[in-house]
Formats: C-alpha cells, sequence, structure tokens
C-alpha cells in the first residue's frame, strides 16, 4: 500500500515537530545552553542537555534524511537549512563523541553550530506562521 501525501501545510505527526523545534531552539541559543544544559531543574522536573538535544533531531530522523521528513515532520522549505545544520553538527559529534557539553560549546566552530540551526529556527517560525 502507497504512502498517501499529506495535504499542503499538514504535518502528520505535530509532536515530533514540536520536538525538533524545541532542539533547535535549545541549539540556536547560547545562553541557554551555558545556564541549562546540564542543570536539573526541580520545579517542573526539566533537565535539558546536549545529548537530549542531538537524539531528538536524530530520534526523528530530521538530520540524518530531512527529505524523509517532509510531510511527517517538516515543510520542504526545511530540509535545506536542516542539510546545513547537519553539516557542521555531524563533524564535531564524529570527533567530540561523548565529551561533555562544555567541551562542544569551546570549540570554536560550536558558532556554527549555533548560526545554522538558528537560520533553520527562522525558516520553521515562518512556516508555522504562514499554515
Amino acid at each position: 500500500m502507497d504512502r498517501m501525501e499529506p495535504p499542503v501545510g499538514h504535518i502528520r505527526f505535530p509532536e515530533a515537530r514540536e520536538n525538533v523545534i524545541s532542539a533547535l531552539r535549545s541549539l540556536a541559543d547560547r545562553t541557554y545552553q551555558e545556564q541549562e544544559w546540564g542543570v536539573y531543574r526541580k520545579e517542573g522536573s526539566r533537565y535539558d542537555d546536549l545529548s537530549l538535544t542531538v537524539n531528538l533531531l536524530y530520534d526523528n530522523q530530521v538530520l540524518p534524511n530531512p527529505a524523509g521528513c517532509i510531510g511527517d515532520v517538516l515543510f520542504p522549505p526545511e530540509v535545506e537549512p536542516l542539510l546545513c545544520l547537519s553539516k557542521v553538527l555531524k563533524p564535531l559529534i564524529d570527533e567530540l563523541g561523548d565529551r561533555p557539553d562544555l567541551n562542544y560549546m569551546k570549540d570554536p566552530r560550536w558558532t556554527l553550530v549555533v548560526e545554522a540551526a538558528a537560520v533553520a529556527l527562522t525558516v520553521f517560525d515562518q512556516n508555522d506562521t504562514s499554515v
């Protein structure tokens, strides 16, 4: 049975999309990273770090295959910015692996990750307001 294409402007898994947007917000905000990553907040039992953020993007298949997520989690214009994000993030992950978040944030290439995530987030925000 062929998979039916969702109508234009429709996302099949909006909760997964919200997770992706949350991950992009985390990656796009250096101040947030410095203040929140690796810190357990009792209020609301909240915790965030780089691993959780990256896992959200990879578990939803958004970074390894953004084109394959169109209609499920993504709109077509979001593919290119996510490819750009992957292009700067993946080499850091491959090189730094499971090192602490601070190692990533101290790497001079981290600025490129933050900037790419901010661009992607802007595109997501534009698509969400135009639907």
